[in-house]
């Protein structure tokens, strides 16, 4: 069994903890979304259909300078008993890693992060999303037409996420975004990119991704006994990912749409290794539009200035990749969903999950999805 006595239980939440705050330091997804992308897509859309579209160059805000101590300091603590050391360890040097990254703004080693964190797009998960690209997915099926601006929708969220008794997390529409909607849990907050809209199946589905899979899964993790619980390992987004996705097809709020765009991701994460912006977009606009494939390559290549270069944030295979990978664990092992709700662990951590279970120090999850599924229906009704 595992090596947790009394004593060590505040050592572990103290270095836990610690790890967190460095986590929250670099806030590495505000630092590798770019401050100049709106005006930077409407030049490259205007001229692409002449064939004048060029790799952008991006800008981005400054990370913190004074990090290197909040990294010191976390390290510190850590404590000497394995396996604990080991996963917190990981975890830390993956935040090391990142802060030099965005100091540097070198693509090695953007990508070199990225990688350390998604894995390597394989080619088995690539055959399975080329096959489903190639049987002609629809480029526009996503259920009806935008009803819901990032306002109103940010009024939805609020209200879930008061419904579900998380009084403690905002809603926010920042200035600058890639993603559409994030959920960023050490500041227990969702937020909407300023300029998105949304169709009313696209909003449900949202709600039971970003709030039912995300906010929640942060939340049980952070009811635990063991803070470290809700402190991601390396790789951990796969599952993380794949989890949401699996949870939008068990609640029927899923589409081809919504896997074709996830297979798009893929490529995009693939071919982002070996080109330039404008290129990742070629190889997408057979299967989508413009703007839509400028925005997913725009995702790959999020965190370098020169976007021709190749390499960048390669974390978008997680969508297609993880889905896979969650689908086919959860068919045959249906019992260990509530670990991977309870936890901000991966599915490569389900024996020590099971352990903790044993010893009870892992509680059943409070928040479940089938809260998010009820009230995304609920909230939207009529619509």
């Amino acid at each position: 069994m595992l090596p947790v006595r009394a004593g060590l239980i505040n050592e572990l939440n103290r270095a836990a903890a610690a790890v967190v705050v460095a986590q929250g330091r670099v806030q590495y997804l505000r630092h590798v979304s770019p401050t100049n992308l709106t005006a930077v897509r409407a030049r490259f859309l205007a001229a692409y259909p002449a064939a004048d579209a060029i790799d952008p160059i991006f800008e981005y805000a400054t990370p913190p300078l004074d990090t290197a101590e909040v990294l010191r300091e976390a390290a510190d603590l850590l404590p000497s008993s394995q396996p604990w050391r080991a996963l917190l360890e990981e975890q830390l040097e993956s935040v090391r890693q990142a802060y030099a990254a965005l100091l540097s703004r070198n693509p090695a080693d953007m990508t070199a992060y990225a990688l350390r964190q998604f894995g390597t797009p394989d080619e088995a998960t690539m055959a399975a999303a080329s096959r489903d690209l190639a049987a002609g997915c629809p480029a526009h099926a996503d259920g009806g037409a935008a009803v819901w601006s990032a306002e109103q929708a940010r009024s939805v969220l609020a209200a879930v996420l008061h419904r579900a008794g998380l009084v403690d997390w905002s809603v926010e529409v920042p200035e600058h975004m890639v993603a559409r909607m994030s959920v960023l849990g050490s500041r227990r907050q969702v937020r909407i990119r300023r300029d998105a809209v949304f169709s009313t199946p696209e909003l449900r589905r949202l709600i039971v991704h970003e709030i039912g899979t995300h906010a929640f899964r942060w939340e049980n993790a952070n009811r635990q006994q063991l803070e470290l619980l809700a402190v991601g390992s390396a790789g951990y987004l796969s599952t993380e990912e794949g989890l949401a996705a699996w949870h939008e097809r068990e609640a029927g709020l899923s589409s081809q749409d919504v896997r074709r765009r996830y297979a798009l991701r893929f490529l995009a994460s693939r071919a982002g290794l070996d080109c330039g912006l404008r290129a990742v977009v070629d190889r997408l606009v057979d299967h989508t539009t413009v703007a839509e494939a400028f925005d997913i390559a725009v995702r790959v290549k999020r965190g370098l200035v020169d976007t021709s270069v190749p390499g960048g944030f390669i974390k978008d295979q997680v969508y297609f990749g993880g889905l896979t990978e969650v689908h086919a664990y959860m068919a045959g092992h249906p019992e260990d969903y509530d670990l991977l709700m309870a936890s901000k662990w991966s599915l490569r951590q389900i024996p020590l999950l099971r352990e903790l279970r044993a010893d009870r120090l892992l509680l059943p999850p409070t928040y479940r999805v089938d809260w998010a599924v009820e009230l995304a229906h609920e909230l939207t009704a009529g619509v």
